[in-house]
């Protein structure tokens, strides 16, 4: 039996590689995996190559991360707009579009884009919302639940409307009475008052009482949270941080996000009290708000549909009346 081609031969080892020449061997595949990966086919390949937009975007997104984490996101977006035109890659799978023809394309109600998966940190109470449903089956779904709420008729007559008129009248007065005194008025203030009890309207039934005087730190705190974190909860590490290590993140995320986190937090604590107690109301300001449009899915057996999901769906509106 020849067992040459069981046994090598001493001299045929000094032909194998050895473990150096291996591993460098595996580090330079993985090197040139890696330039393709962020190089080569972002640059040269991609769907979106043709797009403007600084070279360090056609290659990672760190670069945009980093200026979400300065709370400088926009500011950075709009001098690229202003740089490169309405069209612009800000990162290797982003594009920014600033042009009213994309609008109904994109956010349109038959709009087939698809939103990114950052948009899941959108939630409340750690249920998810109509605006944080990432994929359009699952939006189209939820939004169909209470889209009559903000039919045009409903806005226009009924109750809804006569609700609306009433918050409209108050605004009116208040300027008026302003102008005989020869005050001034914060237009900004009271048209925010305005913003968030309409809102509160619509989605509830009830009105968070602002332009009566009522819940002045929740507008306060609204202003805050959304000087800070406009941008911030489109970057998952940022909001895991903040959700996990509210107290480590003081030490490195700037202030004004910091500060915008505290207020989301106290804001997020008033939607829930306003939800519980629009529930015990018995006879609502909006007999079709969102809030009784989604109850009545609930009581009909919607398996998604609990109280706390319910409740992130309203102060989903709320935020987003502002």
């Amino acid at each position: 039996m020849d067992l040459s081609a069981i046994f090598t031969k001493p001299s045929d080892m000094a032909r194998l590689p050895s473990a150096t020449s291996a591993v460098l061997y595996v580090l330079f595949s993985v090197l040139v995996l890696l330039g393709y990966i962020f190089i080569i086919y972002p640059v040269f390949f991609c769907s979106v190559r043709h797009i403007p937009g600084p070279y360090i975007s056609k290659v990672t997104s760190l670069w945009l991360t980093y200026q979400g984490y300065k709370n400088n996101a926009n500011q950075y977006i709009h001098g690229l707009h202003q740089i490169y035109g309405p069209v612009v890659r800000v990162a290797p799978e982003v594009v920014s579009f600033n042009s009213v023809e994309a609008i109904p394309a994109i956010y349109g109600v038959r709009s087939n884009f698809a939103k990114p998966l950052s948009a899941a940190n959108m939630d409340n109470y750690g249920k998810p919302n109509t605006f944080s449903s990432v994929t359009n089956e699952d939006h189209r779904r939820r939004r169909g639940r209470y889209a009559s709420s903000y039919s045009k008729s409903n806005m226009t007559q009924g109750s809804g409307y006569e609700g609306i008129l009433r918050r409209t009248k108050q605004v009116l007065a208040v300027i008026h009475d302003a102008v005989v005194k020869e005050q001034s008025v914060d237009i900004y203030k009271i048209f925010h008052y305005y913003a968030v009890d309409n809102a509160a309207l619509i989605a509830s039934g009830t009105s968070m009482g602002l332009l009566y005087g009522h819940s002045i730190g929740y507008s306060e705190d609204l202003r805050d949270m959304f000087m800070g974190l406009a941008y911030v909860f489109y970057f998952s590490i940022i909001s895991f941080l903040l959700r996990i290590m509210p107290n480590v993140s003081a030490y490195f995320l700037p202030k004004p996000v910091l500060r915008a986190f505290q207020a989301y937090g106290r804001v997020q604590g008033k939607n829930i009290e306003h939800y519980s107690r629009s529930r015990l109301i018995q006879e609502s300001e909006f007999e079709k708000a969102v809030l009784i449009r989604l109850q009545e899915h609930k009581d009909y057996g919607a398996p998604d549909l609990t109280d706390m999901h319910i409740a992130s769906e309203i102060s989903d509106h709320l935020l987003a009346g502002m």
